[in-house]
């Protein structure tokens, strides 16, 4: 059975099922339903969770007398029909969190066709979906905005879940009954102030990289902040071809950083692309493997993001 991700993170009911499998290429998404995924069964049963690559690591080890553990698997390219039947006997919860391969269409319709399990793809949001998100949390935090301000917000939320979560905070901190759109106009314009002042003192030097990094970063969240606001600034170079394009499609709210964008796209030469573009596919499929180590990951990529910035 299918599910869409946005409805489900409004509403937190479900069934419980045996299978989950949220695919896509919005990591933060898929990451927020696995999150809810498992509040859901923790509400109705005691359970623990472990997270494993497939289920090869883990069908030796169970047992009808196992405690109740949900496990959290990065890879399906082992499953078949015929083994979920056989694990499915089983007390345990399988949830797959995998982003999308060529594989992926036969591993879904695996999974499609069984009634114990709930599919859902995660992509990057559309505007719609903002709006739903953004009318749930403001009802939700009995918070009020004027028209104009409503949709100012509406227009400058990023498209990736965890980023507009992360913005919607942001409103918690204003104390006013109704916010108008000079406090908005301030969230949009600081939206550099956090994390992803990271990315703007790039051409430092690795020691204040590494410094500044270590203070502004010091959880996964804030990891995936970053990452893809640089992703974010990424595209924006990779999308135009002439400094003239480039400079015209610069975000309004970084008139401040207008110059030091120009900059780096001025050095940026057709391999040093190829190098941006393989560093970010390598690094964002290390934090979905290795999410445990995603501050080292982060780090990482930032130095080698710098090195290719400066060469």
């Amino acid at each position: 059975m299918k599910i869409d991700p946005i409805d489900f993170l409004i509403n937190k009911k479900i069934e419980k099922k045996k299978f989950y499998l949220i695919s896509g290429n919005e990591i933060t998404l898929m990451k927020k339903v696995c999150d809810v995924v498992i509040d859901n069964i923790r509400t109705k049963i005691n359970i623990k969770t472990e997270k494993v690559k497939n289920l090869k690591q883990i069908i030796p080890n169970i047992s009808l007398f196992d405690e109740k553990i949900v496990y959290i698997l990065s890879d399906a390219s082992n499953v078949d029909n015929e083994t979920l039947e056989e694990i499915s006997k089983q007390n345990q919860t399988y949830i797959f969190v995998i982003e999308n391969t060529p594989k992926i269409k036969k591993i879904k319709n695996i999974f499609f066709k069984r009634k114990d399990c709930y599919v859902s793809d995660c992509y990057e949001l559309t505007r719609d979906a903002k709006i739903k998100i953004m009318n749930n949390w403001l009802k939700h935090n009995n918070i009020s905005i004027e028209k104009e301000a409503y949709w100012l917000l509406v227009e400058n939320v990023d498209d990736k879940y965890g980023l507009l979560e992360k913005e919607l905070e942001k409103l918690l901190n204003l104390s006013e009954n109704e916010i108008g759109i000079d406090k908005i106009k301030k969230i949009i314009s600081k939206n550099t102030a956090g994390t992803e002042k990271v990315f703007f003192k790039i051409n430092r030097s690795y020691e204040y990289l590494v410094n500044l990094y270590n203070k502004k970063v010091t959880n996964e969240k804030d990891v995936y902040e970053l990452f893809f606001y640089i992703k974010q600034m990424s595209i924006l170079f990779l999308n135009n071809l002439t400094e003239e394009d480039f400079a015209n499609n610069i975000p309004k709210y970084l008139f401040r950083e207008r110059n030091f964008l120009l900059e780096i796209f001025k050095k940026l030469t057709s391999d040093k692309k190829k190098l941006i573009l393989i560093l970010l596919y390598d690094t964002e499929k290390n934090l979905r493997n290795k999410s445990l180590l995603s501050t080292e990951i982060g780090l990482r990529f930032l130095l080698k993001f710098r090195k290719v910035i400066a060469s």
